[in-house]
Parts: structure tokens; C-alpha cells; sequence
């Protein structure tokens, strides 16, 4: 059974060495699961991938919730499923600069409009 890739980054992220546990036990564990990680990722042994990985996973975690669930709703697409189910650094950041920007306009225009 294969997990998501949400689900394989909170294991590793949360991960505790047990107290009957070694380290080197320990760094085997979490080396085997940013392994499936990378893999459920599509990475491969593409450095640059990598890195592009890393850094989005760390934009996403430093979203606000309703931006979470926006880049959520981006990358339930069955296209982005097939491709290790993320967007892409560039992409991310561009559908989130869009966003804000509607989302800032519509709530300028707002507080001018007066509805009846």
C-alpha cells in the first residue's frame, strides 16, 4: 500500500527516535522515509528537482490556512497526480501571487462599493 506524498512528509517531519531505539536505527528510518518521500515525489536523483521540492514544501508550510487550501485545491488535479502531485516551485508561487492579488483588489473594492 502506497501512501500520499502529505502524509510521507508529516511522518518524517514527526518522527522521534523510541527509547529502544539506536540512532543509527534512527537515521535509517528517516532516511527510509524521505525516501519514499522523493519517491511518491517523482524527484528521482535530480538535485535541482530536489531542492525546488524543498523549498515549496516550505512556502506551503508557511501559509496562512485559506492559502493552504487554495494550493490544496491546485494540486488535487489528476494531471498534478500523475506528476508526484505538486505544482512546481515556479508555479506555486505564481498561482499564489495571483491569487492574493484578486483576493486584495476584491476586498479593495469592497470597501468602496456600497451595496444595497
Amino acid at each position: 500500500m502506497q501512501l500520499s506524498p502529505s502524509i510521507y512528509l508529516d511522518k518524517l517531519q514527526s518522527a522521534c527516535r523510541s527509547s529502544t531505539e539506536t540512532y543509527f536505527q534512527f537515521a535509517n528510518k528517516l532516511s527510509a522515509l524521505f525516501d519514499y518521500y522523493i519517491e511518491s515525489r517523482k524527484v528521482g536523483n535530480n538535485y535541482d528537482k530536489l531542492m525546488e521540492l524543498i523549498v515549496y514544501d516550505r512556502i506551503k508550510a508557511s501559509l496562512p490556512p485559506f492559502l493552504s487550501r487554495y494550493v490544496l485545491a491546485l494540486e488535487s488535479s489528476s494531471t498534478l497526480l500523475d506528476n508526484g502531485g505538486w505544482l512546481g516551485k515556479n508555479a506555486l508561487v505564481e498561482a499564489l501571487d495571483a491569487h492574493t492579488a484578486d483576493l486584495t483588489q476584491f476586498n479593495g473594492s469592497n470597501k468602496t462599493r456600497k451595496w444595497q
